[in-house]
């Protein structure tokens, strides 16, 4: 049950009781108090409820005119972020005509009456007679007062449980008239009730402006996130379409360039000497790896806009795959390769093989020339964060490079030894790091200089 109905209940009751016990009381007199004791009872109930703000707020002051019986009453908020003190609107009102409820909606803590003394003392006003009062002696209003009929008021302020002031209930009388101490006493409940109302109206409007203000911040965000989404598949668009133009316009002069130096090497090759049989050689080596870069540049940048099939993967079946796919390399380095028997995992075919395909070609191609190379497989379990993961090592006998470059080696077009000594372009891990990504995976690498290298990947078992 809300406090504030409790508490007004229970003073309502217990002053219908002392009422009771007013011997000394007529009973005229008696039938008054308990009605008035009542009717704070009813209201109590009806604030249970809680039947539209509104309309309470018009039964509050249609219970403080029958209090204080008054002609006029009204219920104001404070504004306090208006002015340098706020100032007072009024929520409901009773017995003003509507061009006196317009004149008054808003009252400063200069305005010339009782609710505006209460602004600026924050203590209770009572008011016996406007004619005689000191503080409204040259304020404009008085005569707006005299010339309305109304010649007495009683302000009280509504407090917060806090201490905030909130806004205050004024009754006005058509004669003048000084208010009991026991219509103040009632009249002290009914604010009780009143300042808990406001408060949970104040409430409930600062939820609401938050809510909307949040939802509000929350459509620009999405409006922001689709506005952006689509500029990035714009953009990504674009770039695809760019890099599949521009490797399609480089292929064609790099591949007349490999076409007529071949013819130009076969025809002159008995004329040419060493000079000119070495320089035909480097026009046609540059233009092989130019070839080769073209490709690997349009593979990168078309790896986004693949979409991902995602099924279960044999990855000993993909592993024997590559090694048919690169059986000449493999016979000519005189590479050996062992290949523990690999789990099933979930993935894309096209991706996971090109993975492995580059992991392993790496290896064949950075061997030394004193050894065959030796490329070891093999595969182990692990748990991360109670996900199931599958950590991939390709170990190799080769080149291998120095710690310091254990994250570079991932960068795109990231050579660590001579293009003239080892082929490639730079693009194969980078590349692989991309598909680890798109799998949720991780991929690291480490290595010492002149006696291998180490790939780990580590993928998850099910793509969620």
């Amino acid at each position: 049950m809300n406090e504030t109905a409790v508490l007004g209940i229970t003073q309502a009751a217990h002053y219908v009781e002392e009422v009771d016990s007013t011997s000394s009381t007529s009973k005229e007199q008696l039938e008054i108090e308990l009605a008035d004791a009542r009717l704070l009872h009813r209201l109590s109930i009806e604030l249970i409820q809680e039947d539209g703000i509104a309309g309470l707020y018009k039964k509050i002051v249609e219970a403080a005119v029958a209090i204080m019986r008054s002609q006029y009453a009204t219920i104001q908020m404070l504004y306090p972020e208006k002015g340098s003190i706020g100032k007072l609107r009024i929520l409901a009102c009773s017995g003003f005509t509507p061009e006196a409820e317009k004149y008054w909606e808003w009252v400063y803590a200069y305005t010339g009456s009782s609710c505006g003394e209460v602004l600026r003392t924050g203590k209770r006003e009572v008011i016996p007679d406007y004619r005689t009062c000191a503080f409204m002696q040259g304020h404009p209003t008085l005569a707006v007062f005299l010339e309305g009929g109304i010649l007495a008021a009683q302000s009280t302020p509504l407090y917060s449980r806090t201490g905030q002031l909130l806004g205050m209930i004024s009754t006005h009388w058509n004669h003048p008239y000084d208010p009991p101490q026991r219509h103040l006493d009632l009249l002290d409940i009914l604010s009780r009730q009143a300042a808990d109302l406001i408060e949970r109206t104040n409430n409930a409007e600062a939820l609401r402006a938050s809510e909307e203000e949040k939802n509000a911040l929350l459509l620009q965000l999405e409006t922001m996130v689709e506005e952006r989404t689509k500029e990035l598949k714009r953009s990504n668009e674009d770039l695809q379409q760019f890099a599949h133009v521009a490797s399609h316009d480089l292929k064609e002069p790099v591949r007349k360039i490999r076409t007529f130096g071949l013819r130009l090497k076969n025809e002159l090759s008995d004329t040419l000497n060493d000079n000119s049989r070495l320089f035909t050689e480097k026009i046609l080596e540059s233009a092989s790896r130019m070839s080769t870069m073209i490709d690997g540049v349009l593979n990168y940048s078309s790896l986004n806009g693949i979409e991902q099939k995602m099924e279960l993967l044999d990855l000993t079946k993909i592993l024997s795959d590559i090694k048919h796919d690169l059986e000449v390399l493999i016979e000519d380095k005189g590479a050996i390769i062992h290949c523990d028997q690999l789990p099933v995992i979930e993935g894309d075919q096209v991706l996971i093989h090109q993975l492995f395909y580059n992991v392993i070609n790496n290896s064949l191609k950075f061997s030394k020339a004193s050894e065959p190379p030796v490329i070891t497989i093999s595969s182990t379990p692990v748990l991360i964060h109670e996900t199931a993961y599958l950590a991939i090592k390709v170990s190799d006998n080769g080149i291998g490079f120095p710690a310091a470059y254990k994250d570079k080696i991932f960068d795109t077009f990231t050579r660590l030894n001579a293009k003239s000594k080892y082929e490639g372009t730079g693009l194969g891990l980078s590349l692989s790091k991309q598909i680890v990504e798109r799998h949720k995976g991780f991929i690291e690498a480490n290595g010492v200089e002149n006696e291998g290298a180490v790939i780990i990947i580590t993928l998850p078992v099910q793509q969620s």
